[in-house]
C-alpha cells in the first residue's frame, strides 16, 4: 500500500503481465502520480506541460500538481502499460468512494528518451462491475 496525498492509505497492485521496460515504469509512475495513489515524479514534467482530463485543461507543471485529487482513492489495478517512441498508455481500474471506474492516461514524452512530459490526456468511466 501507498499513502496517498490525501493520507488515507491506497491499494496499489500491478498486473504481473506488465511491460517492465524503463519508459513504461515511468509512464505508470506519472499515471499513479496523477491519480494520488503515489508521489507524482515532478522533474519528468515539461514547464509547459498540458494535462487534459476530462473537459479540464491544465497548463503547466504548477497547474498539473494542484489538479490532482485523489480524495476518494482507495485503489488502483494497473492492468495495462506500453509505450513506443516519444509516446505511452496506462489503463487499469479504481475504486473509488464512489464506486469503480476504467482509466486510461495517454502520455506524450518531448523526446523519445522519456525525460519529460510535454502532453497527457485521461479519460475515466464508471463501470458496473468490480474485479
Amino acid at each position: 500500500m501507498s499513502m496517498g496525498e490525501t493520507g488515507f492509505a491506497i491499494r496499489v497492485t500491478r498486473s504481473e503481465s506488465l511491460d517492465r521496460s524503463h519508459k513504461a515504469e515511468i509512464a505508470v509512475a506519472i499515471a499513479l502520480g496523477l491519480l494520488g495513489a503515489e508521489a507524482l515524479p515532478t522533474a519528468v514534467l515539461a514547464d509547459n506541460v498540458v494535462w487534459q482530463s476530462g473537459p479540464d485543461v491544465h497548463i503547466g507543471s504548477k497547474a498539473v500538481l494542484s489538479a490532482i485529487k485523489p480524495d476518494d482513492l482507495i485503489a488502483v489495478r494497473i492492468d495495462q502499460a506500453v509505450s513506443h517512441g516519444k509516446a505511452a498508455a496506462v489503463s487499469g481500474r479504481l475504486e473509488t468512494d464512489d464506486g469503480p471506474r476504467l482509466f486510461c492516461h495517454m502520455i506524450k514524452f518531448t523526446n523519445a528518451s522519456a525525460q519529460k512530459v510535454a502532453s497527457i490526456v485521461s479519460f475515466e468511466h464508471r463501470t458496473r462491475v468490480s474485479t
